[in-house]
């Protein structure tokens, strides 16, 4: 009897699973509040970020400036504590709308966008001081260097197109995103997809390096603006904004680490 039950229970659990209603449920996508960026009385808003893998750097500017005359903050913060270790000098840099780490040159590259779209800082990683500024070709809201074959991919500015450029920042390629009316903030590489991340709404988009569309994933945290992402080892972070200034003390901004993202076409 005992085996006749065990054979009966054995069939309804095959039915249930061919139906889709019994086995192993799909991950559930999380965000995870994992830090928290500091504010500098009216530097306050959080703008580009990166990560060298060990630190992760993130800008704040004060909002109300008059463009050409920002002030500016760069935080330097341990990955592996989430506390800041180092919080730069007042800089001049612009909107700051992205950072990324040249692990080549031991540099952060600053996209300064608004005004001076065409501007990139670099900057020392240990000192948070400026070295020097360089214009190129292109006017970019958005860079990130890819170790992996010394090159870059940019966002360029008004436009929903992303560009390749090699170490000298000319232009080697280019490809067409979907023009989802959203605000651009800032792409990222895994080294396999590029990650394209946009505010009203909180969105993530995926394209292969060709171009491809591979889909979009609606961030769960809606209520701040999501600004900037990095990933460290394979994990991507997704740095937000505070749009309501004192709601949480001094905080500037959060980081949030996000799992099993899902993208749907």
């Amino acid at each position: 009897m005992q085996q006749f039950f065990q054979i009966l229970i054995s069939f309804f659990m095959s039915i249930l699973s061919l139906f889709g209603l019994f086995g192993p449920k799909e991950p559930e996508m999380t965000m995870t509040k994992v830090g928290v960026i500091p504010s500098y009385e009216n530097v306050r808003t959080v703008e580009g970020g990166c990560t060298d893998g060990t630190y992760i750097y993130q800008t704040l500017i004060d909002p109300k400036a008059e463009d050409g005359n920002v002030p500016c903050r760069l935080v330097k913060i341990s990955a592996a504590t989430m506390q800041t270790v180092k919080v730069s000098g007042e800089l001049r840099i612009d909107h700051a709308n992205d950072i990324t780490y040249n692990s080549n040159t031991r540099e952060l590259i600053v996209c300064n966008n608004k005004p001076n779209y065409s501007t990139l800082t670099f900057v020392d990683p240990d000192t948070l001081e400026i070295k020097s500024t360089r214009d190129i070709s292109s006017k970019v809201y958005s860079v990130v260097y890819v170790g992996d074959g010394d090159f870059y991919y940019a966002g360029i500015s008004n436009t929903y197109t992303v560009v390749e450029m090699n170490s000298n920042f000319e232009v080697t390629g280019t490809f067409d995103m979907i023009n989802n009316g959203f605000t651009r903030q800032t792409i990222d590489t895994d080294g396999e997809y590029i990650y394209a991340v946009y505010y009203k709404e909180n969105y993530i988009y995926k394209y292969d390096t060709n171009g491809n569309y591979e889909g979009k994933c609606a961030l769960p945290v809606t209520e701040n603006e999501a600004e900037n992402i990095f990933f460290i080892g394979d994990t991507m972070y997704v740095t937000y904004n505070i749009l309501t200034p004192g709601s949480d003390g001094e905080a500037g901004g959060y980081i949030y680490k996000l799992e099993n993202a899902k993208y749907e076409k």
